[in-house]
């Protein structure tokens, strides 16, 4: 079955005023559609300047939190290196002990 390319649109209401873009193709990426948003917020009188602002401080959230996933996930790796390496070294102790005896 195929589908036909239709328009995409996303419309937004606040304070009895609402705007609405329309493209005239569906297969948007995700750039576009944010920038669809863009049109929405400024059509709603929000600034540009407040726009990009809040942009800005969602990718340096974003940026911080995928840091903080990034650090955990590495002390995670050296605490498992860790234990294997403790491991591994108890096993040669017990295994020196056994021919000892």
């Amino acid at each position: 079955m195929a589908y036909k390319n239709q328009p995409s649109k996303v419309s937004a209401t606040q304070w009895g005023k609402t705007v609405t873009i329309e493209v005239e193709h569906s297969d948007t990426d995700l750039l576009e559609l944010i920038e669809m948003f863009k049109g929405l917020a400024v059509g709603l009188e929000y600034s540009e300047s407040s726009w990009r602002s809040v942009i800005k401080d969602l990718g340096a959230m974003y940026e911080e939190e995928d840091t903080d996933d990034l650090k955990y996930k590495l002390n995670e790796w050296k605490e498992e290196d860790l234990d294997a390496a403790f491991a591994e070294h108890n096993r040669d102790e017990e295994d020196i002990e056994n021919e000892l005896q």
